[in-house]
């Protein structure tokens, strides 16, 4: 029973470690997604927790009505409250935005409300009572709303574009869209494209580099950054075959703070190595790491590495690299020796 039981509580902390690492791993970014009206337009972005970022969204009627010109419009964005978090000014009283000119650079200029007390939604509307002020929304870039966003969470979100009323400043106010339906005729007549702002370059430097290998080309290479024994950064990668036996593998990392740190370079089956680097601006450095029993390097463990170990453990020729004893130590007892020869 204490056997039983000492297997259950085993296999229950793995998978807690796995669940914790699976979690830490995904914790980074989120995925956000911004639609337009009938989803005629998309775009997609990937942002960092805590990142700030802006939502357009651009109306183009040049086909509808006299050089884009519109006298009246309802709408409303909504967005995943959960995960977005709206960074615009707005009244905590009663919600009402108070900065209309950035949030609505063309509506602003008449008759325009917009109520964002609503968590997840920012509803408005405007109107003009002649042809002389109407809203001109007379090519692809003139904007119906541009809203800014914080990211609270690392999972995928999305914005919505939601128009109830578009209509123009003829005498019967002849409408595009009424409640959310396009009149008919008046398809082809209007756009509604929408797009993300770019996620912010990672600041800091970028440590690159070529890592050269043995093994299966499947297998992942892990390359870490660590200051004072904690890894700060790190990457993994796969490789190619170059030789019949050797591998090679790019990697980089973004985002790195200047400074020294231990680059360690590890594989399965291999010998982890490690290293210097000094990073003071974008910084290259490539590593070689060889698999147990690989002495000369080549990505393979062959006769010619027995050779070598034998006459190392005979003093013919002494090996002084200790990285290359350690690849060569098979036993773990500190040097290559005959038996460590033996079982190359």
């Amino acid at each position: 029973m204490r056997k039983i039981l000492s297997l259950v509580l085993a296999i229950l902390m793995i998978a807690s470690v796995s669940v914790i690492a699976a979690n830490a791993a995904g914790a980074q970014t989120a995925t956000v997604t911004i639609t337009g009206f009938n989803n005629e337009s998309s775009d997609t972005q990937t942002y960092a927790v805590g990142e700030e970022f802006t939502a357009y969204v651009a109306l183009n009627c040049s086909q509808a009505y006299e050089d884009g010109m519109i006298s009246s419009l309802k709408a409303a964005q909504t967005y995943d409250s959960d995960v977005l978090e709206l960074t615009d000014a707005y009244s905590a009283d009663d919600g009402m935005v108070t900065d209309l000119e950035t949030m609505f650079p063309v509506c602003s200029k008449g008759s325009c409300v917009a109520n964002a007390h609503d968590i997840g939604a920012i509803k408005y509307n405007a109107s003009t009572p002649s042809e002389h002020n109407a809203f001109k929304f007379n090519s692809d870039d003139t904007m119906l709303i541009v809203a800014h966003y914080r990211v609270k969470e690392a999972v995928t979100a999305s914005i919505g574009t939601d128009i109830t009323t578009l209509a123009v400043p003829n005498f019967y106010l002849t409408k595009i869209v009424n409640k959310g339906v396009v009149i008919d005729g008046y398809a082809d007549k209007f756009t509604v494209t929408v797009s993300l702002s770019a996620p912010a370059a990672p600041a800091g430097s970028t440590v690159s580099g070529t890592v050269t290998c043995g093994g299966e080309e499947s297998e992942a290479i892990t390359v870490k950054l660590s200051q004072d024994g904690t890894v700060v950064y790190e990457t993994s990668v796969s490789g190619a075959l170059v030789t019949k036996t050797s591998i090679e593998a790019a990697y980089s990392i973004e985002g790195v703070a200047d400074g020294t740190y231990t680059m360690t370079v590890s594989k399965k089956n291999h010998i982890d190595r490690e290293y210097e680097v000094v990073v003071s601006g974008d910084t290259v450095k490539d590593a070689k790491i060889h698999l147990l029993g690989d002495i000369d390097g080549d990505g393979a463990v062959s006769t010619y590495d027995f050779a070598l170990a034998n006459a190392h453990a005979k003093g013919v020729t002494v090996i002084t690299d200790p990285y290359v004893i350690a690849a060569g130590n098979i036993d773990g007892e500190g040097d290559i020796t005959t038996f460590d020869a033996a079982m190359i």
